[in-house]
């Protein structure tokens, strides 16, 4: 008998790591779609002058909700310029809020034309959980508003 119930224990050990194990993967699975699907380029519903809009992920670094807060965002300008999908001086580069009509301010710091152009986004409200953001481009007739 506790032959038996020692096959038992283990049985039950195996089948709980096994399920430890595919929950693991899953979940590594179902992120890794997760944040590549925020990297899509999809046709624009912001305006019908940009032709494409990417979901940006903000996190929170902090545990406080954050007012006014200036986030750095990298982004590869160059590829999209060489791709012909931003100006070659990313003046149609513009980043709206999650509620898809409030306009972002932004500004360059560091090199339109780059594979790590970095770029400073002002968020108004940023919850402690953080926040999805879009960033619009693809407009040839679209003039520079950085702020």
């Amino acid at each position: 008998m506790s032959n038996i119930n020692s096959y038992n224990k283990d049985l039950k050990r195996k089948i709980f790591a096994l399920s430890l194990i595919f929950f693991s993967i899953i979940t590594t699975l179902i992120l890794l779609y997760i944040n590549k699907r925020e990297e899509v380029e999809v046709k624009s519903s912001y305006t019908s002058h940009w032709d494409y809009r990417r979901l940006i992920n903000i996190p929170n670094k902090s545990t406080n909700d954050l007012i006014n807060e200036d986030t750095l965002i990298t982004i590869d300008t160059a590829s999209l310029i060489s791709n012909g999908k931003l100006q070659n001086d990313c003046d149609d580069l513009r980043f709206v809020d999650i509620d898809n009509t409030t306009s972002l301010s932004h500004q360059i710091e560091e090199g339109c034309n780059t594979t790590t152009t970095q770029i400073w986004v002002r968020i108004p409200s940023l919850p402690s959980e953080g926040k999805f953001i879009y960033l619009y481009y693809g407009n040839d007739s679209a003039v520079n508003a950085e702020e």
